[in-house]
């Protein structure tokens, strides 16, 4: 029945003069998508028609099916456009773009990242929309709990494909709140673009880190802040001549304004934090104030010569353990990112600063294009912002270690590790072998400094080189975590 509906659209589609394409060929000439204006998306009162565009692939598929229809309008890179997004997610777990949708939705459209941005094979931004557009929309999608904000990544410079799955879901099984995440296979305009991660976008919301979110008269809040790069808005404003969002009713713009923090006036701290949460059409002049306050207090302690003081030294200020465990998952990953950029930090109205969650491991476990991390060598995380100081403390290296010892014998096992991998590769492997042929041209190209070494020519390489690096760098951290205390200062 699938190949017949299929051939029937071709027939018509043949009839009417259209020539079926394949790959990025759906897509209409650039320099006339440029000129699409956003109005020729889908409309307000739609009600989400069914899928229209031809698919060049069809098939069965042990994951959900994720397909995106833009209606030929260029993807822009962070302003977005009106698309309409479909899932496929039977519950017999066998999923065709040839069955009907279970999900169809309105959705702003978007390329993400920075450095990820001029990857050919892009990660999106998707924030789910009513039928007028004048709202957000809140969706259960492919299990996972309600929300509107989410990311479609898509793994290319990682060839073993299984990074961020990976490490979310050990961080699920360990931290306060880590994202949720869920494998599929994506369609653009009916191009197969691949395997992808959709990834619950870190947000204080019921179903994601649940904290208060009410907020009183003196500016006293929750916040959820970020480390990241400031070039990505100017970008932006360069290319459109606007901003992303326009302030808020304090004036603040949460995408531009960052927090000057004590961490930063003292040049203690390498790179600034943003505001996430609250955001920028809520968050007012009293709140950014607090906000930059409360860090403030915690920084000045850590940075204190009394620093390590139990009473009156940082330790009044975090949540311990998720600070250690943030330290420990990422030192494991050696994740060079960490604590400079997609670092996120959080607090309730009540209770101390949380550190986490943890988010994008594209660039970790030997996987950073600019120089290689050796497993068996060394550590990423004892020179960067706050946590260069926390390891000067032995309280810290203790806790560190504790839980690194803790985790061995559980989630980061070697045995839990590799066994992970292996039901996802042996579940998944029609998908992997699906995304590694849409994608093989890649496999020729250097993307890693370091020559062949560095860069697998095969999946299997890629594959083998991942798993390599969690074997050795488990076993290097059971042998030399100790050597921590050399930082410490008491």
């Amino acid at each position: 029945m699938r190949n017949k509906i299929i051939v029937i659209i071709a027939c018509l589609a043949a009839i009417a003069g259209i020539t079926l394409l394949t790959g990025y060929q759906n897509i209409i000439d650039p320099e006339a998508a440029g000129r699409v204006e956003e109005e020729s998306g889908p409309k307000a009162g739609d009600n989400v028609p069914m899928p229209s565009a031809v698919p060049d692939q069809v098939f069965e598929s042990s994951l959900p099916l994720i397909s995106v229809e833009t209606d030929g309008q260029k993807i822009p890179y962070a302003k977005s456009i009106k698309a309409r997004v479909y899932l496929y997610d039977s519950e017999d777990g066998s999923n065709s773009i040839a069955d009907e949708p279970v999900e169809k939705i309105l959705t702003d459209f978007h390329f993400r990242g920075q450095s990820s941005a001029v990857f050919e094979k892009k990660s999106y931004a998707l924030e789910f929309l009513n039928e007028n557009k004048d709202a957000t929309r809140d969706v259960a999608v492919l299990g996972m709990a309600k929300g509107h904000d989410w990311v479609l990544h898509g793994p290319y410079m990682d060839k073993a494909l299984l990074r961020n799955y990976f490490s979310y879901t050990i961080a699920r099984d360990t931290m306060f709140y880590a994202p949720d995440s869920r494998l599929c296979e994506l369609y653009i305009d009916g191009a197969y673009e691949g395997l992808y991660l959709l990834v619950e976008k870190p947000r204080i919301m019921e179903t994601r880190i649940n904290f208060a979110t009410n907020a009183a008269a003196d500016g006293h809040t929750a916040y959820l802040v970020q480390r990241n790069r400031a070039q990505e808005i100017q970008d932006y404003v360069e290319e459109y001549g606007e901003r992303p969002r326009q302030p808020g009713p304090g004036g603040i713009d949460v995408d531009t304004d960052y927090l000057n923090t004590y961490g930063n006036l003292t040049g203690h701290v390498a790179s600034p934090l943003y505001v996430v949460y609250p955001t920028t059409n809520k968050i007012t002049e009293a709140q950014f104030g607090y906000i930059e306050s409360d860090i403030s207090a915690f920084e000045r302690a850590l940075y204190a010569d009394y620093f390590c003081d139990e009473t009156r030294g940082y330790k009044a200020y975090i949540d311990m353990d998720s600070f250690v465990t943030y330290f420990v998952l990422n030192e494991f990953a050696m994740n060079v990112d960490t604590g400079y950029f997609s670092t996120y930090c959080c607090r309730d109205m009540e209770g101390r600063l949380y550190m986490g969650p943890v988010w994008d491991f594209n660039n970790a476990y030997d996987n950073y294009s600019g120089t290689a991390c050796d497993p068996e060598q060394g550590f990423v995380m004892v020179d960067n912002n706050w946590f260069a100081r926390l390891c000067q403390d032995k309280a810290f290296v203790d806790a560190v270690i504790e839980k690194w010892q803790e985790l061995r014998q559980g989630v980061l096992a070697d045995e839990a590790m590799l066994g992970l991998l292996d039901e996802a590769e042996t579940a998944h492997a029609d998908a992997i072998a699906r995304n590694n042929e849409r994608w093989a041209h890649t496999f020729v190209r250097t993307m890693l400094k370091g020559g062949d070494e560095r860069n697998p020519r095969t999946y299997e390489e890629a594959r083998e080189k991942f798993r390599s690096f969690l074997v050795k760098r488990g076993h290097f951290l059971d042998e030399h975590f100790d050597r921590l205390y050399a930082n410490c200062v008491n």
